[in-house]
């Protein structure tokens, strides 16, 4: 789960007019910059169930109680979403070999060229001699569950 400063901080930063709640527009704005996937109709739906007021915007209560229901792996995988595209260089949509060993840096394990070869063959389900970021994510949120 993503820790209370984390989900307090995602809040803050979405909260552009600083009125202490957030807009349908401001929760769309900020679930895409932050690597949540939906369209605008699911993000909507999320809205209109985490809104327990009714009164069309989400406290920051309301919001805590809505992010601290939601699986683990959905943070993960936004986390994984946003560090893919970091790494992502050049914006193609996938890692080659040095992208992804600046990734698996950024995580915490610094691998040889030999050693990013071998994660590579192993990610690399398609054989596309790429990663791409539903192949990153599954390796680094789907695996650790």
């Amino acid at each position: 789960m993503a820790s209370k400063k984390d989900l307090e901080e995602v809040f803050n930063v979405a909260d552009v007019d600083k009125s202490g709640f957030l807009t349908l527009q401001e929760l769309c704005s900020a679930m895409r910059r932050l690597g949540y996937k939906g369209d605008d109709a699911v993000i909507k739906s999320f809205f209109e169930k985490t809104d327990s007021s009714g009164d069309c915007k989400v406290s920051f209560d309301e919001y805590m109680k809505a992010m601290n229901k939601a699986p683990p792996q959905l943070h993960r995988a936004a986390l994984m979403r946003r560090i893919f595209s970091k790494f992502d260089r050049d914006g193609n949509g996938t890692l080659n070999r040095k992208e992804l060993q600046g990734a698996t840096a950024f995580l915490g394990d610094r691998f040889s060229d030999e050693d990013t070869a071998l994660l590579m063959e192993v990610l690399d389900k398609d054989h596309s001699d790429s990663i791409d970021m539903e192949e990153f994510i599954e390796a680094f949120v789907n695996a650790r569950r």
